[in-house]
């Protein structure tokens, strides 16, 4: 039987599982913010990239730098300003992509004519469904980053176990005097 290289317990794969739900979200996140994007700067680029999808990759840049500046150890008052900088920059990234999610859904469903039918007019839905997308990216964001603060602290501040041999520690002093032994000589109140 093949034996893999890497312990694999219920962490590592709670892990495994939060990092795939995380890149398909910033793919989606991504991908939503561009199109958006190109709605408002058509046909711009730069080194061959066009200015939508360099505006949305920096969004999951900074979308990753929030994770990190939340799972980074605290330090209580005297946390650096940048790291509340960095935070504050996330918070601002969250709201614009919940907007430019919002306004992507829209044109993607403005583009097509066939929505809507007799129990759900076409007006209701371009005006639910766009929110309701954009509200659920920013309740997945939250959760998230909840769950990734919530298992970075318990998982970072679990105690490290150091692997040592079972004997190789010397053995701890006798609480107990030896039937006996007296160090000194015999003790004073044995008369014998």
């Amino acid at each position: 039987m093949y034996r893999f290289p890497i312990k694999i317990n219920k962490i590592t794969i709670f892990f495994l599982m939060l990092a795939i739900a995380m890149v398909g979200f910033e793919l989606f996140n991504y991908d939503t913010t561009r199109y958006a994007l190109e709605h408002f700067m058509p046909g711009h680029d730069i080194f061959g990239m066009t200015w939508p999808s360099l505006l949305a990759i920096s969004a999951c840049l900074v979308d990753f730098a929030g994770i990190a500046s939340i799972i980074a150890p605290e330090r209580g008052p005297e946390e650096p300003v940048y790291v509340w900088g960095v935070f504050v920059a996330w918070v601002l990234a969250a709201i614009l992509n919940a907007a430019l999610t919002w306004w992507g859904t829209l044109l993607a469903m403005l583009a097509r004519p066939d929505l809507g039918n007799e129990v759900v007019s076409r007006t209701m839905l371009l005006q639910a469904v766009p929110l309701g997308v954009a509200l659920l990216v920013l309740l997945i964001r939250v959760s998230l980053i909840g769950t990734i603060m919530a298992a970075g602290d318990k998982f970072l501040s679990a105690p490290k176990v150091a692997k040592t041999k079972e004997f190789s520690k010397p053995l701890p002093p006798l609480k107990r005097p030896i039937p006996g032994y007296f160090p000194a000589g015999k003790p004073n109140h044995l008369k014998f």
